[in-house]
């Protein structure tokens, strides 16, 4: 084939967990959406407001409401939401990008690479004391 294969892909539902053990998805690197809406209540945001992803491959960049709360391209993947959420409905959106090792799969060359890719988990909402 003289030129690459591009895929078209729509929105869908994909939980959390390596996505390059989900048929096409193993040769892609690139970005992936994760968002989720949440309930929290005044109570619970007086309290320090932790999002805890749990485990990434490979970055993660992290939206709450709309605002960008943080980006962490290295463990701990948690990152403070505190001055981002507010009482009752909770925009969380995830933006994960993997590496290239995945795409290396489709051309010619000596670097490989681990192929584990995405949101891998488990995500929590922690909340803490205030100091």
């Amino acid at each position: 084939m003289p030129e690459p294969i591009a895929l078209e892909c729509d929105s869908g539902l994909m939980p959390e967990g390596d996505w390059s053990r989900s048929s096409v998805l193993e040769n892609y690197s690139g970005g992936a959406w994760y968002r989720k809406t949440v309930r929290l209540s005044s109570e619970q945001i007086q309290w320090n407001v932790l999002l805890d992803m749990g485990e990434i491959i490979a970055t993660a960049e992290v939206h709450i409401n709309g605002r960008l709360a943080g980006i962490r391209v290295t463990p701990p993947w948690k990152v403070d939401i505190s001055e981002y959420v507010k009482p009752g409905e909770n925009r969380v959106e995830i933006l994960v990008y993997n590496t290239l090792a995945n795409h290396y799969l489709t051309i010619p060359t000596r670097y490989r690479g681990s192929l584990r890719s995405g949101l891998i988990g488990p995500v929590h909402i922690k909340f803490q004391n205030p100091m």
